[in-house]
């Protein structure tokens, strides 16, 4: 299992996709497809997550990455834009942020 902590050089890629609820499944199907066939295996993610909200008006998706370069190799990467490219036409629009961690609450008491 990953451990997230503050003092490393990982960054983290949190995208805010925006889609009307009918879409949704959609949505997370093509998002974990390219999780599973390329964005994990090919371009160095050691964590990835996908979230989709309770009313179905969003999906988030978590990648942890150890480098900018290794974030910077999966957008130079065909097969992750390609992927990540039919996304597109089922969102009505994605925020992406490129985060590093600042702090970490690491509560062993909570399973």
């Amino acid at each position: 299992m990953t451990t997230i902590r503050a003092d490393t050089s990982s960054i983290a890629i949190i995208n805010t996709f925006i889609v009307s609820p009918e879409r949704a499944d959609a949505l997370a199907q093509v998002l974990t497809e390219a999780t599973e066939d390329v964005i994990c295996g090919a371009t160095r993610v050691h964590l990835g997550k996908l979230r989709l909200s309770f009313h179905g008006q969003r999906a988030v998706t978590y990648a942890q990455r150890r480098s900018t370069g290794d974030f910077e190799a999966m957008q130079s990467n065909q097969e992750a834009t390609a992927h990540m490219k039919r996304a597109a036409p089922i969102d009505e629009r994605f925020d992406p942020v490129l985060s590093a961690v600042a702090y970490v609450d690491d509560n062993p008491d909570v399973a």
